[in-house]
């Protein structure tokens, strides 16, 4: 899979505009947004898009990737256009993700 993002860099931001994202930009192959979360409450979220160069086939199959900052949860779907790939994505587990605080270890990074 090569990375698609920089290609296709308008077509997710305008997907990620009607999702309801904010303050979109490309950084390291990667589209950084704002969006809105569960509670009121908004994140940082980063989306790739990939392309498979492997199939045999004649369609093209894209690979959607998006995680919340530091990577917790992170999201991938398949489609065969990057807006499928992207629409295909379980939002919700991103909006609604909440860290565990009481280990130990998270409470301190906290």
């Amino acid at each position: 899979m090569k990375n698609a993002t920089r290609q296709f860099e308008q077509n997710i931001n305008e997907f990620l505009q009607r999702a309801g994202c904010e303050a979109m930009h490309i950084t390291n192959g990667s589209v950084s947004a704002v969006r809105p979360g569960g509670a009121g409450t908004t994140y940082r979220i980063s989306v790739e898009v990939y392309e498979d160069v492997e199939t045999k086939e004649a369609t093209r199959r894209f690979r959607a990737r998006a995680a919340r900052r530091f990577g917790l949860p992170v999201c991938t779907r398949y489609g065969a256009t990057p807006e499928e790939a992207l629409d295909n994505l379980q939002w919700q587990v991103l909006d609604n993700f909440r860290l565990p605080t009481s280990s130990p270890l998270i409470s301190g990074l906290i």
